[in-house]
């Protein structure tokens, strides 16, 4: 079913026109029609300090929250899990902030530990089903864990083990697919990575417990397009009779 789209508009007189570094939407069906829209901007009252501000579906226009603060995330790739917004670091020492909607509180949590982070890079970072997932890979392997965050937010344990060392009947590198998505499902067995294969044209289906392959289909565009899929972003389709 069709979503119907509504805007709710920043107060260009009260936020100063100063810069928007990233928007999420909390909206979770099955709990609530209702959604709430978070905003990170500069502050206008402290320079070189960000400002948070939300808008309700249910209460209306845009309020401040919180004090200004200093962080040093990716604002534009929030992703809402849990009750909360997840943001996460993109240069220097990898940290999560995340924004509790309950409390309306920042909190800081560290990165989990890698066992070399050396040369190593965040290829995924995203939601599904309830589940919160990270991945990290070495520029010079394809044997990598995808990390899954315990539902209380006090740490991160390794869900799955992928090994591309042996893939389907063609030859990956690190540098040649990109992590599109990470789709759990109701069962175990329906949990898969969906990746942008570069040399073969293709988008491809990975299941983590039969380990096996499957396209899903051919694509036609430019070969590093392809590669930065990831840095763009995916988003699973979910049927829905709110209005957001």
């Amino acid at each position: 079913h069709p979503f119907s789209v509504s805007k709710p508009y920043l107060n260009v007189h009260e936020t100063g026109n100063s810069k928007i570094h990233g928007i999420s939407l909390a909206f979770d069906p099955l709990k609530s029609p209702h959604y709430k829209v978070i905003c990170v901007r500069d502050s206008v009252s402290s320079p070189q300090h960000y400002q948070i501000e939300i808008y309700s579906s249910q209460t209306g226009p845009w309020r401040l929250s919180g004090d200004p603060f200093i962080a040093d995330v990716n604002f534009s790739k929030g992703v809402y899990w849990n009750g909360s917004i997840y943001w996460i670091s993109t240069i220097g020492n990898l940290t999560f902030l995340y924004f509790n909607f309950d409390f309306e509180s920042l909190r800081i949590m560290p990165m989990p530990h890698f066992p070399d982070d050396q040369g190593t890079t965040i290829t995924y970072f995203g939601e599904s089903f309830g589940h919160l997932h990270l991945t990290k890979i070495s520029f010079y392997t394809i044997r990598f864990d995808v990390y899954e965050m315990r539902r209380d937010d006090s740490e991160w344990f390794i869900k799955y083990k992928v090994d591309f060392e042996h893939p389907y009947d063609h030859e990956l590198k690190y540098y040649n697919f990109a992590i599109i998505s990470l789709v759990r499902g109701k069962r175990e067995e329906d949990a898969f990575f969906v990746l942008a294969v570069v040399n073969d044209d293709k988008v491809m289906k990975y299941n983590f417990i039969n380990k096996t392959f499957e396209k899903l289909c051919d694509y036609d565009v430019e070969d590093e397009q392809v590669f930065y899929c990831s840095t763009i972003g995916a988003f699973e389709y979910i049927e829905s009779l709110c209005c957001v």
